[in-house]
């Protein structure tokens, strides 16, 4: 009986610490959560302080839909339109192109591969993740715009050229097109990772119950994998996406 007094005495004492470790991880969690949001300030403070003077001279809408660009002094024009249009169109053919890619790449790793060959497979595509942007500006600048040029431009240019003005123009293999297909090359491992491990994520009972109903592999990947995964796979795109926008380096050597 003389134990049970003590006993409880050192319950309370382990409650209590449980309580303020619990306390304390909170703190620490949320702090973090605000430091995001605080970067994210910061951000928008330096963009809206750092670009008043553009913006009271020539507008919102003259920079975003001004055509020129001229920063000598006394001639100043800051017109921003064909940047936002080049990194929007170079952008969405990397996305056209990249998304299915990297979804077929995963729907292969994890729905249809052996597991000898997903795992080198897979340790592959991480690896290109790693490569640096000046490394594919680089192959781009001196050996891919090359096969571009006269494997698509030149044919396209031979049979569209007298009646498309798009295709008029002498291809040189420089331009937002040989962009949008390294950006797509570029986001593939980023997408096609984070994909693989959504579809991972899914319940096998969601693909034995599609084939109880006798499904095929590719009705239950279309009709229980894709869907239960959706968000994360929305989830990846937006991160390629990111990641698309983001790649001036790369562009920039190739269209300027």
């Amino acid at each position: 009986m003389s134990s049970t007094p003590a006993r409880r005495l050192g319950i309370q004492s382990l409650l209590r610490r449980t309580h303020f470790g619990d306390k304390l991880f909170k703190i620490i969690v949320m702090a973090c959560a605000a430091y995001v949001l605080f970067i994210l300030a910061l951000i928008s403070f330096s963009v809206v302080s750092g670009s008043s003077l553009i913006v009271s001279k020539e507008g919102v809408f003259g920079f975003l839909f001004g055509t020129d660009w001229n920063p000598v002094e006394g001639r100043e024009f800051y017109g921003a339109f064909p940047y936002v249009i080049g990194t929007l169109v170079s952008s969405g053919i990397a996305m056209a192109i990249g998304v299915p890619i990297s979804l077929g790449i995963a729907t292969f790793i994890s729905e249809i591969s052996p597991g000898k060959l997903a795992t080198p497979l897979s340790f592959v595509i991480e690896l290109l993740a790693a490569v640096p942007s000046i490394i594919y500006g680089l192959w781009a600048l001196f050996v891919f715009r090359f096969w571009i040029r006269d494997l698509i431009e030149v044919p396209l240019n031979n049979a569209f050229g007298g009646s498309v003005p798009f295709f008029a123009k002498t291809p040189f293999g420089l331009d937002v097109f040989t962009a949008g297909i390294v950006l797509a090359i570029m986001i593939i491992p980023t997408v096609s990772s984070i994909a693989r491990e959504v579809m991972r994520a899914v319940p096998n009972s969601q693909r034995e119950a599609a084939f109880s109903l006798g499904a095929t592999r590719f009705e239950t990947i279309r009709m229980a994998v894709f869907p239960y995964g959706k968000s994360g796979l929305f989830g990846a795109s937006v991160l390629g996406l990111g990641r698309a926008v983001g790649e001036t380096m790369l562009v920039t050597m190739i269209i300027g």
